[in-house]
């Protein structure tokens, strides 16, 4: 990933932003982790794209709600098992109920998606969509390529459950150049069945040249 953010888990809460291209009235550039004072700063003089106001203690509603609109999209990311995330629906655009040691996925996942989109790329607007009014949770796994089947078949009957009450579901894979659009097929086939409940599925790829070869990485946001 070439975006590498450090948490301060000590912290109450923390902001991470994505920015739009200075050259582009659309794309998105840049991601970064920020606290309280720095981002209260930063949207004073410009809005930023995409807010995550990461959560790792239970704050006030109103508190929360009152960042919402310095931010064009703003979601509340909740990573304590003491939070309620139903609780916030209301003071941001989307809620995302993560554990902890799923932030670098999920870090991987939104790169991928907004900033170093692959061959199929996830528009803002379709991904934003999948993400709004909506509680969310995260699935990840890395696969082979040379074993894609098995492990496919792994992923998915682990979180059957899960897939199966999902109403939107927002599909990344981070990959190298090797997955070819017959595998890409297969993982999307394979997830959207199992999913038979959601009315919106956007799948796209993430361009990660780091990337082991023949193995990558999926992710799922799943809501309801």
């Amino acid at each position: 990933m070439n975006t590498i953010l450090e948490n301060n888990l000590m912290l109450p809460y923390q902001f991470v932003i994505l920015t739009k291209d200075k050259t582009s009235s659309n794309e998105l550039s840049k991601m970064e982790i920020l606290s309280y004072a720095e981002f209260v700063s930063i949207s004073a003089q410009i809005k930023p794209a995409i807010t995550f106001f990461i959560m790792n203690t239970p704050l006030d509603v109103e508190w929360v709600a009152h960042f919402r609109p310095m931010s064009e999209s703003f979601y509340v990311i909740t990573i304590n098992d003491m939070i309620n995330p139903y609780k916030y629906q209301h003071a941001a655009d989307g809620v995302i109920d993560l554990q902890e040691e799923q932030l670098p996925d999920f870090y991987q996942a939104i790169s991928s998606i907004f900033i170093n989109s692959g061959l199929i790329n996830i528009g803002k607007k379709d991904a934003i969509n999948c993400l709004e009014q909506h509680i969310s949770h995260l699935y990840s796994a890395e696969l082979s390529v040379n074993h894609l089947e098995i492990e496919l078949d792994q992923f998915v009957s682990k979180h059957e459950q899960n897939l199966a009450e999902a109403t939107n579901l927002l599909i990344v894979l981070t990959t190298d150049t090797s997955l070819t659009l017959e595998q890409f097929a297969l993982i999307t086939e394979k997830i959207g069945e199992t999913a038979s409940n959601a009315q919106n599925i956007v799948v796209g790829t993430g361009l990660d040249v780091e990337q082991v070869e023949n193995v990558f990485l999926v992710d799922v946001l799943a809501g309801k």
